[in-house]
């Protein structure tokens, strides 16, 4: 009866009330699972490499105890059967209501819980997730892996608006380890004003994070990277 509750719950849940998600895991103890749809195809690798599955849907197995998230792993479709340790199964859920579950945990989960659920906002939320990887990435108390990771899904996100935090970002952070991950990442992007940017801290930067800006622009075969290459080598 208490699980039909919650599943009914669920069901009724409007997209703009979400915590009815993060209520009803938290309501539970032990491994409770939930299946939610991704906003773009997840590449998996299984069997030692040899094959890849696309997936249009993942599902959470969150570990909870005394109401706290404690552990969370993100598993796609090619999971054979459900785990036999899970305790409750909350079945589907829409994405909207597991973006918002995802982001609520980066605001006070243990820095493991963070690191999986900040994957978890990039494959639900889309373009929106963008200021929430890029709030994790500038605080500075935070665990460097939980930094780092939020910058490498927000430089994946699709969208303009992510460009502009990487180079926000790359601005307003002190960190060189993480200046570093955001050059990474703008050294991914296909747009003109990535490689722009990328220029911009080659001329700019005086440390090694110019030559690292430097490096990626060299990778390139856009007409401008050569030309803005040659210049510096004349200098």
């Amino acid at each position: 009866m208490r699980r039909l509750a919650l599943l009914l719950a669920l069901a009724l849940a409007s997209p703009a009330a979400a915590d009815s998600l993060g209520s009803a895991v938290r309501a539970e103890e032990g491994h409770v699972t939930f299946t939610f749809p991704t906003r773009e195809a997840v590449h998996t690798t299984i069997h030692r490499g040899r094959v890849v599955h696309e997936c249009r849907s993942m599902t959470a197995v969150v570990e909870v105890h005394r109401g706290r998230v404690v552990d969370l792993d993100l598993e796609s479709c090619d999971r054979d059967t459900p785990d036999s340790g899970v305790d409750h199964d909350l079945g589907n859920v829409g994405i909207d209501e597991a973006g918002a579950f995802f982001a609520d945990l980066l605001d006070d989960a243990p820095d493991r819980v963070a690191e999986t659920a900040v994957f978890g906002t990039y494959v639900t939320l889309g373009a929106e997730a963008a200021p929430v990887l890029a709030k994790v990435a500038r605080e500075d108390d935070r665990d460097e892996d939980v930094r780092e990771k939020a910058v490498f899904w927000l430089g994946q996100l699709d969208d303009p608006t992510s460009l502009s935090a990487l180079t926000d970002l790359f601005d307003d952070v002190r960190d060189h380890d993480l200046r570093e991950k955001i050059i990474f990442a703008l050294s991914q992007r296909p747009e003109e004003e990535a490689l722009l940017a990328l220029m911009r801290i080659a001329s700019e930067d005086p440390d090694d994070l110019g030559d690292t800006a430097l490096f990626w622009l060299g990778q390139s075969d856009h007409p401008r990277a050569t030309a803005f290459l040659e210049e510096m080598i004349l200098r």
